[in-house]
């Protein structure tokens, strides 16, 4: 039987800060005639803060940016998304080790997938700019099948296109509710991206790695039919 590895997206194939940072220079060269201060680096510094790793609501993300840096005319909320929408997908930056690792798999004969929360053109263009398509038989984007990680539905939706049993999947990602405890609760084997602090309110996880490079490692000493 193939081995099926389903990923999250943001934060885990991506590497969001430098992502946040490539995007940053797209936002200057947008915005630096409505600003009174052009300071690059104080751009950088402020959508780093308000991103807050990608799990802040938008509209609070974007009344930080509008806050936070020194306006001559200020953009609107509107305005702030629309530039967000259509640029950030495309300032998206791998993760070290994420392109080679994803091709050993997809080499081996891996099945793989990824299960991301977001905007169907949002998410769909960040996999594109990495070039990540080819590799992938199965992406479940959140506004496209109208669940959320870390709601079981989501995951119940990859192991019925994947046709597999939850017991012989691997789930791999970053944030410990969203990724790992939600993947667990749908009866996933999880790994662990651990670039964050894990909470003390959750068991601590089986399987962890820091860098892509030992995931391959990992992923061929799970048993995916054991119980």
């Amino acid at each position: 039987m193939k081995k099926v590895i389903l990923f999250d997206l943001d934060s885990t194939l991506t590497d969001r800060k430098l992502s946040i940072i490539k995007y940053a220079y797209s936002f200057y060269k947008q915005f630096c005639d409505q600003l009174k201060k052009n300071d690059l680096n104080l751009v950088k510094k402020v959508l780093l803060k308000a991103d807050g790793d990608g799990h802040r609501n938008k509209s609070e993300v974007f009344s930080e940016i509008q806050k936070n840096l020194t306006w001559q005319i200020v953009p609107s909320l509107d305005e702030l998304t629309e530039n967000w929408e259509l640029h950030f997908p495309n300032a998206t930056i791998a993760r070290k080790g994420v392109m080679e690792t994803i091709k050993q798999f997809h080499v081996n004969e891996f099945k793989l997938g990824i299960i991301t929360n977001g905007s169907s053109f949002g998410q769909r263009q960040k996999i594109k700019t990495l070039g990540l398509q080819k590799y992938f038989e199965y992406i479940i984007i959140s506004e496209e099948v109208g669940y959320r990680k870390p709601q079981l539905e989501i995951f119940n939706i990859a192991l019925k296109q994947a046709k597999a049993e939850a017991n012989d999947v691997i789930y791999v990602g970053d944030h410990p509710v969203y990724d790992i405890d939600g993947s667990i609760q749908a009866g996933l084997k999880s790994i662990w991206l651990s670039i964050r602090k894990w909470p003390s309110y959750l068991p601590a996880p089986r399987y962890k790695f820091s860098e892509f490079k030992n995931l391959i490692d990992i992923v061929n000493s799970i048993n995916i039919s054991e119980e």
